[in-house]
């Protein structure tokens, strides 16, 4: 796997970027500090003006919206900015864009979610997210409050033939979905935010593994012992970094080009990550939704048709409170056995603190 650090218009791979320590330059960048021209690997220049590595920082310039910063406790977002399918799939077939996300420390799999489908596409084709005319998402995840020391995030290209009965039905659960994906509770079923749809045809042996897909994964460290902390940054995930050394971003963020603007078209397959913080209300929906697609694995595993359930939005949110009431109830208690003022009960309060956070409803929530 290989992971780019996008810094204006450059790729710079992670053992490029810490060997340079980048980190430190564009802190003191950020700070007001005037820092050199860079030169690369690949013998390109990074220039450090505040456009160039506008898409790093905090700090808003020439008009681009921030990225707010992310720590351990605060809000954070993952967004797929743009995916290319690349040698994954057929000529004019489906492909569909799968991610998942799982904490540290937990031993079960993610829930897979199901973000988007790109009809009639197949190979090399740019994957730039659902149309205003069509249903999907390219949000990832959403934390309200991160209360993990390592988030890692596990993306999929799948390719299938078309499917239009498919197609009909998976219109329907977008639409009752709203701003979430939809989660595959197991590979027969698709959860939506009111009912489950069963998976039919071409795209349930995509999506079963019954096909090849591309799979990446990217870890996201927080408060991690023998890790930097990571940041709010724009980045690459690949296979195989020789096949983009020496391509850059286009201008207008979508692809990768090279030295003569053309647009990338080998048979590597890449995403365009965002990761960011700030809290998002129009979010909140979406921890219950991961958490009801695990729920829902107990009690529907094996079952190949769907079901209507009613008022399951509110059932979600009841099972995610649930859940981070407990280990809020749990931390509380190990906080009161902790000697005070040492680290490991300011390491307890910023977890117990995380959790609270997490909990939608206040009544839900334990007292202080």
């Amino acid at each position: 796997m290989a992971v780019f650090n996008i810094i204006g218009d450059s790729l710079i791979s992670q053992a490029e970027f810490d060997a340079r320590d980048l980190a430190s330059k564009l802190k003191a960048h950020a700070a007001g500090e005037k820092i050199e021209d860079i030169q690369l690997a690949n013998e390109s220049v990074l220039t450090m003006s505040a456009a160039a590595v506008q898409p790093v920082l905090g700090a808003a310039a020439d008009g681009v919206t921030p990225l707010p910063p992310i720590a351990f406790g605060q809000p954070m977002t993952i967004d797929i900015r743009y995916a290319y399918s690349g040698g994954v799939g057929m000529n004019s077939g489906d492909i569909a864009v799968v991610s998942g996300v799982k904490n540290w420390g937990m031993t079960k799999a993610s829930a897979r979610a199901l973000n988007f489908l790109a009809r009639s596409k197949g190979k090399r084709t740019a994957l730039t997210g659902p149309g205003v005319f069509e249903n999907g998402t390219n949000v990832v995840s959403y934390q309200k409050a991160v209360n993990t020391r390592q988030v890692t995030v596990g993306l999929e290209i799948a390719a299938a033939k078309k499917d239009d009965d498919f197609f009909r039905t998976l219109s329907n659960a977008f639409t009752t979905a709203g701003s979430i994906p939809l989660f595959l509770p197991h590979a027969g079923l698709l959860l939506a935010a009111g009912q489950l749809v069963p998976i039919i045809g071409k795209l349930f042996d995509a999506l079963s593994g019954k096909t090849e897909p591309w799979t990446q994964e990217d870890k996201i460290n927080f408060n991690l012992p023998g890790t930097q902390p990571s940041r709010s940054e724009v980045k690459l995930v690949a296979r195989n970094p020789a096949a983009f050394q020496n391509l850059k971003i286009a201008p207008d963020g979508g692809g990768l080009v090279d030295a003569a603007g053309r647009p990338y078209a080998g048979d590597e397959p890449y995403m365009i990550l965002a990761v960011y913080g700030g809290a998002n209300v129009d979010l909140e929906d979406f921890t219950p939704g991961v958490v009801g697609a695990d729920f829902m694995k107990r009690f529907y595993e094996g079952q190949r048709s769907g079901a209507v359930l009613e008022d399951f939005v509110e059932l979600m949110r009841v099972a995610s409170d649930f859940k981070y009431r407990k280990a809020a109830e749990d931390l509380k208690k190990k906080l009161a056995d902790a000697a005070a003022g040492s680290p490991e009960a300011a390491d307890l309060q910023a977890r117990l603190d995380a959790a609270v956070k997490n909990i939608l409803n206040p009544v839900m929530r334990p007292a202080a």
